[in-house]
């Protein structure tokens, strides 16, 4: 098998994640996608490799399979990123186990859950005296 410099890894292949995988091949970083499914950037001129993988809910399999794909392929240190709400909830709930293997890019989730979701956001601005929308829950 052919052996790559370290490069980047994207959770997720929708049409946003095109131009992330424009912007970093153009800058000659190898690009691995990964998604559970079909998507238009697993056609990329600019994607090295495509793996399918679990359904990021499915948690431990897609723990599982992280780690033992970054052995089999020789990803460890790769750059991971997420394309989408529910890759970065997998990579900041799992940032722990997959820090020894890869380089992740997603904070942990005691940081990320306040952007991730607008009730921990907006509790956050009114301590901090900042205006929210009314909201209710």
């Amino acid at each position: 098998m052919k052996s790559f410099p370290i490069g980047a890894i994207i959770l997720g292949g929708h049409f946003h994640s095109l131009g992330v995988i424009r912007c970093l091949a153009k800058k000659g970083i190898s690009i691995v996608l990964m998604d559970y499914e079909t998507n238009i950037s697993r056609f990329s001129r600019y994607v090295r490799r495509y793996y399918k993988c679990p359904e990021y809910h499915r948690e431990k399999k897609m723990l599982d399979f992280m780690m033992n794909i970054a052995e089999r392929q020789n990803l460890q240190g790769w750059v991971v990123f997420p394309s989408d709400d529910e890759s970065v909830y997998f990579l900041s709930t799992h940032k722990k186990y997959l820090d020894p293997y890869f380089r992740i890019t997603s904070p942990d989730w005691e940081t990320c859950k306040y952007t991730y979701n607008k009730k921990y956001t907006y509790t956050l601005a009114e301590e901090l005296g900042i205006a929210v929308p009314k909201t209710y829950y």
